[in-house]
């Protein structure tokens, strides 16, 4: 069993690594979550605002960097079921 020192150590050491895997795991989400909630139509309006909301930050990057702003089209589209752009 390893001692207090130790564990506390080994969390203290992990929590960069963790953050890390949670924020790439939140980008890699919203093509799946869109394909999910998508139908022929779209996004239906009562899926669009949460989702936004919550993806705020990745549309507010893809606002200020035309290559990010490609790479999710191109991501999400990929997701899709439908094989069409989203947003």
């Amino acid at each position: 069993m390893l001692k207090k020192r130790s564990l506390a150590k080994l969390i203290k050491k992990s929590i960069p690594t963790v953050l890390i895997v949670l924020l790439a795991i939140y980008i890699m989400s919203v093509g799946p979550v869109i394909a999910f909630f998508e139908t022929p139509a779209g996004v239906p309006p009562k899926y669009r605002a949460p989702l936004e909301n919550f993806y705020a930050p990745l549309v507010w990057t893809g606002e200020k960097s035309d290559i990010l702003k490609e790479l999710f089209k191109k991501y999400i589209k990929m997701c899709s079921r439908y094989n069409k752009e989203s947003g």
